[in-house]
């Protein structure tokens, strides 16, 4: 697998809907809408920056289909040390396991091969993440 044409696959995806991806070190995988930029930490090896940018594209996919709960996860800014209530939490941990999903689905619907195995632990590390601060 070429993790590294897989990922410029994606970049050019995310071009054609106007986004930038941007990638540097210490970079917070993110997603910014307003200014359309996306960013990926640079130090991660090109395979998990390519399970990173599917799940960066996720939220994108989420963001343009916006349901209530989504919305309401967007609404609360979440970010790390800042609780909010238990609705927004389970919201936002529920938008969080959505993106995987479309993250993954936009792969395969590029034709574009992940590693099961490597690809759910990355999504599992992740989301433990989301589920530890929502239990906090």
């Amino acid at each position: 697998m070429n993790f590294r044409l897989s990922f410029d696959v994606i970049v050019c995806w995310l071009f054609d809907r106007g986004y930038t991806v941007n990638e540097y070190t210490g970079a917070d995988d993110s997603v910014y809408y307003d200014s359309k930029e996306v960013l990926i930490n640079s130090r991660k090896h090109i395979e998990s920056r390519f399970y990173t940018l599917l799940h960066e594209c996720g939220h994108i996919l989420v963001n343009d289909n916006r349901s209530r709960v989504f919305k309401l996860s967007r609404e609360t800014q979440a970010t790390w040390g800042i609780k909010s209530g238990r609705k927004r939490r389970i919201a936002v941990l529920s938008e969080e396991i959505e993106a995987w999903k479309r993250g993954e689905r936009l792969a395969l619907r590029l034709g574009l091969e992940i590693n099961e195995e490597k690809f759910d632990k990355a999504r599992t590390d992740a989301l433990m993440s989301y589920v530890e601060w929502a239990c906090d």
